[in-house]
Formats: structure tokens, sequence, C-alpha cells
């Protein structure tokens, strides 16, 4: 493999600093500035051209689509979601940020949340009922990722049957001692048939190591953006993806 550099990020926030004091733009605070989020368009998405892109990578901002990521990823975070009723385009009733314990506990169908998300009976598996196997809570694994090719950073979920392959791709990295800010990772996606119809799922591949150069950079990235929180699906909405057409997927 042969080894690739980025170019060098320093800012904190994917927006370029005006220098203009009288300008307004420059007296806008952090908590205005989001992160792009990429997600994965799945055939049942309701977004104008999606179901032309499934497979695909969408980002929230650009309205753009990518066949697949080049990505340095900066940090991991957990989070998990629980959404009533299978409400998907209203916000959680109930939320965690690290995947251990809720926001604040929520009464859902006569049943509290908590006191644990591990013992939570919305993290059960079949607690998503109608008979499907599946868990009430979305567990999630929040990726912060810089791509390679533009340099800027954003948010990608991993979640659903998606983790299982991560999982395995982490498993089988770590076995080699190759950490994350060492070599790219390519990130794609492959249909899988269910009961329900076609889905389809993340796929991770290791790339090209970095020089050293590039690993430093990129830990210096890493460090400034130690304190930042990802966050949670804080909306699934209907016009990004089918979330009910999914779910039967993946039940």
């Amino acid at each position: 493999m042969s080894n690739k550099s980025v170019t060098p990020y320093k800012a904190t926030l994917p927006v370029k600093a005006v220098a203009d004091p009288l300008d307004p733009m420059s007296q806008v605070r952090g908590q205005d500035i989001i992160l792009p989020i990429r997600k994965l368009v799945q055939p049942q998405s309701r977004m104008e051209g999606g179901r032309e892109h499934s497979g695909e990578f969408w980002d929230n901002l650009s309205g753009k689509f990518q066949p697949k990521l080049r990505v340095a990823v900066l940090k991991i975070s957990y989070s998990r979601s629980l959404f009533a009723g299978g409400s998907f385009d209203q916000p959680p009733v109930c939320a965690s940020d690290a995947a251990f314990s809720p926001r604040v506990v929520a009464e859902v169908g006569g049943q509290s949340t908590g006191p644990t998300c591990a013992k939570c009976p919305f993290s059960q598996w079949g607690s998503a009922g109608e008979g499907r196997k599946g868990q009430a809570c979305h567990e999630t694994r929040n990726l912060l990722c810089l791509d390679l090719d533009s340099g800027e950073p954003f948010i990608l979920r991993v979640s659903g049957v998606s983790i299982k392959p991560w999982s395995l791709y982490v498993t089988a990295r770590g076995r080699t001692g190759l950490g994350f800010l060492k070599a790219e990772i390519v990130i794609g996606s492959g249909a899988k048939l269910f009961d329900a119809g076609q889905a389809y799922i993340l796929s991770f591949e290791t790339g090209a190591k970095f020089d050293e150069a590039t690993v430093s950079q990129l830990r210096e990235l890493a460090g400034s953006y130690a304190g930042l929180g990802l966050g949670v699906e804080e909306q699934l909405a209907a016009d990004e993806v089918d979330k009910e057409a999914e779910e039967k997927l993946f039940a």
C-alpha cells in the first residue's frame, strides 16, 4: 500500500474563518455550526433522487451523493435513541449520549426507561414488538470522519444490521494493531436480500497507510475534536430514509 497525505485541517469546525471583525459571520458562535452528516441511502428512500442513488452516501448539507468514502476516523462515540410508537419523524422520547444510561428517565407505554441502557426493557432483543426480533431502542456507533478527498469532517452513524460488519472490521483491524490514525478506511456498501426486500449494508476495508507527517496531522486534528459530542439520532425523517420500511427489513 502506498503512503497517503492529507491537507492539514487545523480548525475544529467545518467553516472558514472570516477575518473582517465587522462582518457578522465572525460573530457566529460554535453552537450555530453543525457537522455534516452522511447517510447510506436505502431503496425505500423518499428523498428527491434517493431511489436512483441506493447504496450511495448522501451529504445532508450539500445534498450530493458519493458511491464510496475514503476517510480517517477521528473519534467514535456510542449512543441510543428510542422513538415512541415508530414515530420516526419526531424527536426520541428517550436518548443516551453514551449508551450507558438515559439522559432523562421516560415513561413509554406504561414502562420506564432505564435505569441503565443494559437493563432497560426497550434495549432487550424482541422489544421491537409485533413479533420482530430487534430492539425498540436504536443503538448507534457515531463516527467522526475526515474525508481524505475533500478535507472535510463529517459524521457517519452506524446502526442496525451495519453494526455487525463494523464490529467484524474493528476486531480484524485490532488484531493487526493498526490504529485508525495509521491508515485510511474505505467505506462502501453492499446489497443484501431480506424477507421484506433488498437493503444496503455498510462495508469497511483498510486502505493505504499514512506517512508519519500525516499521522501527526491527524493526531492534532483528533485532539482538537476530543471534547466534541457527536450527539444522537434526533430525528429519523421519512424524506431521508423510510425507517419503517427499513425496520421491517432489519427485524
